[in-house]
């Protein structure tokens, strides 16, 4: 009997050891491509965004993030539809938190051909999708979050990554 739990014991162990933490920072400077010899830098980031079941918690992970050299241009308005995925960008200047939106990757709307020939708007959902976002680098930025927005659940955080200088 203790050689079975001491077995047990030590593939608990390994498996602890070899699991993989989630990011919930991210520094710049060490991101791949970035150049510290450019002033200008933009930031793209990947979240995985999951729902364990249909009307469950919605949750995100980051799973990539690279630089690139140059400016952003205005962006625009960002998404229109009623499912969404807001990110709030802080700054640690008081400068007042900036609000960007997102398509919801679980709730997409499509627009579909009905039998009749009519097009209307249908939302098609999913368990697992991606976000990608981009933005200029600021010094200044120490935190973005993540809310997935919806008509019925209204704005609910799914996660907080902290940018650290």
């Amino acid at each position: 009997m203790l050689r079975r739990s001491t077995i047990l014991l030590l593939i608990l162990c390994f498996q602890l050891v070899h699991c993989r933490q989630a990011r919930s920072y991210v520094r710049a400077q060490e991101l791949p491509n970035y150049d510290k010899g450019v002033a200008n830098h933009i930031l793209f980031l990947d979240f995985q965004i999951t729902q364990d079941k249909e009307k469950g918690a919605v949750k995100a992970e980051l799973i990539n993030a690279i630089a690139g050299n140059g400016k952003m241009k205005d962006h625009g308005q960002g998404s229109i539809y009623p499912d969404q995925i807001k990110v709030v960008h802080y700054f640690s200047d008081r400068r007042t938190p900036v609000e960007m939106f997102y398509e919801h990757p679980l709730l997409r709307t499509a627009e579909v051909f009905s039998q009749d020939g009519n097009l209307s708007k249908s939302t098609q959902t999913a368990l697992k999708g991606t976000l990608s976002i981009r933005f200029q680098e600021d010094q200044a930025r120490e935190k973005i979050e993540l809310y997935s927005v919806t008509p019925d659940r209204g704005a609910v955080k799914i996660y907080s990554l902290l940018v650290k200088k």
